[in-house]
């Protein structure tokens, strides 16, 4: 059973933004589980509709419900609450979710560039444009459809947490930075957001901005339904929330050795231990050493990579 929850675990926390997969993590289970029972004898399948015989596998099976995602909050401007989207737009962004979903990005985006050709105002349809041209490395082409999302749509948080995202990758990183604090400050607790910002701020090469996203975005998932967690950590991972009763076993590859004992090292190559900018950083190193403690208080039992690593709670 145990195993059973933790490729449960595995499904329901790969995040893809704005994107529905093809199968839910329900129903990946039902179907998963009803192989591994039944095999090719689909009459002895519960009857009723597909979300009765994912409750009735899920009761059979003792598993417990998914956790739902967390709500993402926002403001929506009237005007693109007022805006129609034509019928052949639509059904062109349609086309490219469930290419997507099916992992032909390529096409996709061909799509989605159809879409935005019907219809110049589809907000959406341009946020998801310019995700999908940094997902094929081609930000330059991202910058203009990200940059149109926020137009129509000022007071969507991911728009500026994908532009955040594009302007780092072409190396405007002041921009970047503005773009995703702006995103923070209209949705401060939504995983994919903080995600898409932790990852521009550490192209910027903002580490310990992008450290502390990624540390709030791996304590907002709510894994509260399941017994065993596994984590696959080098700096945050292991940080998720636990409640009571919960067995949490982290493979660490290597601890944050660049605030402990290798901080000298690691800020002396960058000149940054001594001087105004070292009494910073230094402080800054003490705030993630005060987290790293917290965090591996979360951690049932730790798994190493490398022999000569010690943990001490």
């Amino acid at each position: 059973m145990r195993s059973t929850l933790v490729v449960t675990l595995t499904l329901a926390i790969l995040p893809c933004v704005g994107w529905p997969q093809t199968r839910t993590p329900a129903e990946m289970i039902t179907r998963m589980e009803s192989d591994a029972m039944y095999g090719s004898d689909l009459a002895s399948l519960p009857k009723g509709t597909p979300a009765d015989k994912n409750l009735a596998f899920r009761e059979m099976l003792h598993l417990p419900n998914p956790p739902r995602p967390p709500a993402i909050s926002g403001t929506v401007y009237a005007a693109a609450l007022r805006h129609a989207v034509p019928k052949a737009a639509a059904k062109a962004h349609d086309r490219a979710r469930k290419l997507f979903g099916s992992g032909k990005v390529s096409d996709a985006a061909r799509e989605l560039e159809k879409a935005v050709a019907l219809d110049p105002d589809f907000a959406e349809a341009h946020e998801n444009l310019g995700a999908l041209y940094i997902k094929l490395g081609r930000p330059a082409e991202a910058e203009p459809h990200s940059r149109r999302a926020i137009e129509l749509n000022p007071g969507l948080a991911s728009a500026h947490s994908n532009y955040a995202t594009t302007l780092a990758a072409n190396g405007n990183f002041p921009e970047a930075e503005k773009a995703g604090r702006r995103a923070i400050e209209l949705d401060p607790v939504s995983v994919p957001v903080l995600t898409d910002v932790a990852w521009a701020f550490y192209l910027g090469r903002h580490y310990q901005d992008a450290i502390e996203m990624a540390s709030r975005a791996i304590e907002s998932f709510d894994l509260s339904s399941y017994d065993l967690i596994l984590s696959s950590s080098h700096a945050v991972a292991k940080g998720v929330r636990t409640r009571e009763g919960q067995v949490h076993v982290s493979y660490c590859h290597t601890p944050m050795r660049y605030a402990w004992d290798l901080r000298g090292q690691y800020l002396g190559v960058r000149g940054l231990d001594r001087g105004i900018r070292g009494i910073v950083v230094h402080h800054l190193l003490d705030r993630l050493q005060d987290w790293d403690r917290a965090s591996s208080g979360r951690v049932s039992k730790f798994n190493q990579r490398f022999s000569g690593i010690s943990f001490k709670r």
